[in-house]
């Protein structure tokens, strides 16, 4: 027996299915971005929901077979159907809340939903009561398996990419996925009435325990508006609340509204998450890992140098370049991740759903590595890194924690030498510790007056007479005594104040000069430039108001910057030279020979001398390849006018082996260790006063 279809029920059935594709969608991605306490209520209500969608698209398009019989349905059978409708849901929207799916739970998820996805629609024909029972084509029925194992497929492949993306809040992608999902969950309903065979003498079997079909349209009727009318409340809801759509004012215009949306959530330059939409995001993954036995990474990304960019280019290609790093680390991050910009030039990414640190660290050197391809903004080659800081949940602490103990990593990894990354460990936290104390100590230092400065004689090679002075810095601590500058100087540049140090050297620096001049002794000292120094615009202006306060010429002064600061900031180096040359005053290239500079590079940045690295004076007298490099460079550097210093002399031969070369000046321990001030009248005395020949010379002893 064979009947025919009412092709105005095919449609209902379809619009039913596309409602209940786009609802699972929707409630899927809610589900997944609820809070603990509400996740289990909506996961409950939306299995509800989505379950009768499924439930009523299998019943009408069984309807919409008419045969020519009168027909009954049993109650309890399609009640049943409706529990596996439900069941196939809840599975559906369960998948919501696993944001990486291993492969075991793929399975095991496809197996429920496609198994409860094809007994519906044949426990709902099955309730069908006519004699003799209905049969099934075996084919056919496996057919509409296959099917349903390809819809489970399709379904949990498509909430996982529509649950990964970060930020759209179009329906575009959700409705073009629910027409996909909708036309295979018809197509399957009609797989499964096409393997359905009635006898032809089939007779209804018709009582007081069955069901008309007219009472079964009704249910299905008002089911199907009850999901429209869900369908259409949960989109609202997720659209307005979860996105930021609420209206502020009912008055208020659409593209108003649509600007203060865009502002609460995204970085209006980058257009990644901000700091407040990241922060949210953030909360939620937390609530996620307390309840389960993953972790996830905080990536506190912070670019090296970019404030040396905005000074050399300009702030507009500085925006421009943020620009670009937000593209390239996005395509870094995997599709369930996300990055955000929280400011500046500081991005976070959130690293959800790992299991060690074996996962997170090819995420994160995938994020440094996507910055090493030259940028080319505003016709410029524009080379940039980052230094990456990562703390893990929950591991290292709560969500207020992961921010500041990343950021710790961060500074850790900057410190260590920048373009890499750090986990956060009880190490760095003692080193972030140590760091705060220096960086009060170090204010307190400035205005308690603890800083000393020491000074270095430089004499000349053919005279042997003091010609200039080195200053250094010195730091006796009340409690701690004597510290090291490498270690203080590196920590107030990390800290950002090796600018007022500096400035409290050129100061005192002055003073000592006028003190000087007061007693006759004209020599010029040499002071040491931070690379913090170098981004100061205004450092030529401000050393000239102090040396005019202090009524001295420009020719006492000489700065010293290392070659490695010179090539790291090349353009802006230039700048600043020429303004000191127009100034008058000199500098000096510190610890030339260990960098990637050439001597054709020195015409163009305008220094005066060469101080050589004392790695060469340290070997000189037992590697004939240092006195090679050493001899090399002294004649190639008075050939462009440039006068060569040899720091480092600890000894009486290579005192003499470096006058041998052609070094016009000499420094180190062998003349004199850096004295205090007070300590200058009886060095310059013994220097004048005694005899520095080179077969007769005389190291001088002054009591530190």
């Amino acid at each position: 027996m064979s009947g025919s279809y009412d092709y105005r029920l095919v449609m209902l059935a379809f619009m039913v299915s596309m409602l209940t594709s786009l609802a699972t969608l929707i409630l899927a991605t809610k589900i997944h971005r609820s809070k603990q306490a509400s996740e289990n209520y909506w996961l409950i209500a939306s299995a509800i929901t989505v379950g009768t969608g499924i439930w009523a698209t299998h019943c009408i398009g069984m309807l919409a077979y008419k045969l020519p019989i009168h027909t009954a349905l049993s109650p309890l059978l399609v009640f049943l159907a409706w529990i596996f409708s439900a069941l196939a849901a809840g599975v559906s929207l369960k998948v919501a809340t696993i944001k990486t799916l291993n492969s075991y739970q793929f399975i095991i998820s496809t197996f429920a939903i496609s198994t409860s996805l094809v007994l519906t629609p044949y426990i709902i024909i099955k309730s069908i009561v006519v004699t003799p029972h209905v049969e099934f084509n075996l084919i056919l029925v496996m057919i509409t398996m296959m099917m349903s194992v390809s819809a489970a497929i399709v379904m949990i492949s498509t909430l996982n990419w529509l649950r990964n993306r970060k930020f759209e809040v179009s329906l575009t992608p959700n409705i073009s996925s629910a027409l996909f999902i909708s036309s295979s969950l018809i197509i399957m309903q009609y797989c499964s009435m096409s393997s359905t065979i009635f006898a032809n003498n089939s007779v209804s079997i018709i009582s007081n325990t069955t069901l008309s079909t007219e009472m079964l349209a009704l249910l299905i009727a008002l089911g199907a508006v009850g999901l429209v009318l869900a369908s259409f409340v949960s989109t609202l809801f997720y659209f307005n609340l979860d996105q930021g759509k609420l209206s502020l004012n009912i008055n208020l215009n659409e593209s108003n509204h649509n600007e203060l949306t865009r502002l609460a959530m995204v970085d209006t330059l980058t257009q990644l998450p901000n700091r407040r939409y990241f922060q949210y995001h953030l909360e939620i993954a937390t609530h996620r890992v307390s309840r389960s036995n993953h972790s996830l990474a905080i990536a506190f990304i912070d670019l090296d140098g970019f404030k040396r960019i905005n000074d050399i280019f300009g702030h507009q290609t500085g925006d421009h370049l943020l620009i670009a790093v937000a593209s390239r680390l996005s395509t870094a991050i995997r599709g369930c991740d996300m990055v955000a910009r929280l400011g500046g030039d500081e991005f976070v990414a959130l690293i959800d759903e790992v299991r060690s640190d074996e996962e997170i660290v090819p995420i994160v050197e995938r994020i440094i590595k996507s910055l090493h391809k030259t940028f080319n903004i505003n016709q410029h080659e524009i080379n940039i890194s980052a230094s990456v800081g990562i703390a893990v949940a929950p591991r290292d602490g709560d969500m207020a924690k992961l921010m500041l103990r990343a950021d710790t990593a961060m500074y850790r990894a900057k410190s260590d030498g920048k373009n890499q990354y750090r986990f956060y460990d009880s190490a760095i936290e003692l080193a972030a510790e140590q760091l705060n104390i220096m960086q009060k100590d170090l204010r307190h230092a400035l205005t308690k007056h603890e800083f000393k400065l020491y000074f270095q004689p430089k004499i000349d090679a053919l005279t042997h007479q003091i010609v200039g002075l080195e200053a250094f810095i010195r730091w006796h601590h009340p409690s701690k005594g004597e510290i090291s500058p490498n270690t203080f100087l590196a920590a107030a540049e990390h800290l950002g104040i090796a600018n007022k140090i500096g400035d409290w050297v050129i100061e005192e620096t002055c003073r000592t000069l006028h003190r000087l001049r007061t007693q006759s002794v004209h020599l010029p000292i040499a002071i040491n430039l931070s690379a913090q120094q170098f981004r100061n615009k205004n450092l030529v202006k401000n050393i000239l108001k102090t040396l005019k306060r202090f009524d001295l010429p420009t020719t006492c002064l000489m700065f010293e910057i290392t070659e490695a600061t010179a090539i790291n900031n090349a353009e802006l180096v230039e700048s600043l030279l020429t303004d000191f040359q127009v100034a008058d005053i000199k500098i000096s290239m510190d610890d030339f020979g260990t960098g990637q500079s050439s001597l054709a590079y020195l015409q163009t940045v305008k220094v005066s001398e060469l101080k050589l690295d004392r790695v060469f004076t340290k070997d000189i007298l037992a590697d004939r390849q240092s006195q090679a490099i050493v001899g090399a460079i002294v004649k190639l550097a008075h050939a462009i006018g440039l006068k060569v210093v040899a720091e480092g002399v600890e000894t009486q031969e290579q005192f003499k082996l470096l006058i041998e070369l052609g070094c016009d000046q000499l420094q180190g321990y062998y003349i004199s260790h850096p004295v205090t001030e007070e300590q200058l009248g009886e060095v310059i005395w013994q220097i004048s006063n005694r005899s520095l020949a080179q077969n007769n010379v005389i190291p001088f002893s002054v009591k530190q």
